[in-house]
């Protein structure tokens, strides 16, 4: 009777494991990446680009084409594609953005800003010629878990410091973080 059991444990763990591993493997790639990737690849072709890095960032993808000096990002979004071209050679700074979703008063100390109630992370691109700054997004808490938002913070601040390598003069790189309460805050890296 005792082996019964330890056959139908050992079963029944092994059964567990599986499912969480799918589980897991699913969450990762879930079936609107596969047709973002397609998206993206399809405008890699029309563009005629070679792009040298390419990253899917949640339900986004972000290419760089170094030869040309280019980048390419497509998001999804409510089964809605948005995708942009950017000539970085128009561009003049990269910053990562930290917008908060809490409310923020005067007493409310800065410290006790969790990182786990951070709102959005964008990677921002301002122009030379002072057209309107683009923010391409990394994370949104109103569609992407919060246990993947310091993967996606790393990830903004990779891209960030790799275009900033890319300038002929890199900019001082900088990470903004935005409080409801329209302040800002900006830090130095």
């Amino acid at each position: 009777m005792t082996t019964f059991f330890a056959i139908l444990f050992t079963m029944a763990v092994v059964i567990s494991a599986s499912l969480l591993v799918i589980l897991i493997a699913n969450q990762h790639w879930p079936a609107n990446s596969k047709k973002i990737l397609s998206t993206f690849k399809d405008a890699v072709s029309e563009f005629g680009l070679s792009i040298a890095k390419k990253e899917l960032v949640g339900k986004s993808v972000i290419g760089l084409d170094r030869g040309n000096n280019q980048l390419l990002f497509f998001t999804s979004s409510n089964n809605k594609h948005e995708g942009y071209f950017i000539d970085l050679a128009k561009v003049k700074s990269y910053e990562v953005k930290k917008e908060y979703a809490i409310p923020f008063d005067d007493d409310y100390s800065r410290k006790k800003v969790a990182e786990s109630e951070v709102g959005r992370i964008t990677l921002n691109l301002s122009y030379k010629n002072g057209a309107k700054s683009l923010d391409l997004p990394f994370y949104d808490r109103n569609e992407d878990s919060p246990s993947e938002l310091e993967v996606r913070e790393h990830q903004a601040k990779e891209w960030r410091n790799l275009l900033s390598s890319l300038s002929p003069v890199s900019p001082k790189l900088k990470e903004v973080r935005k409080m409801p309460a329209f302040r800002t805050y900006i830090n130095v890296a």
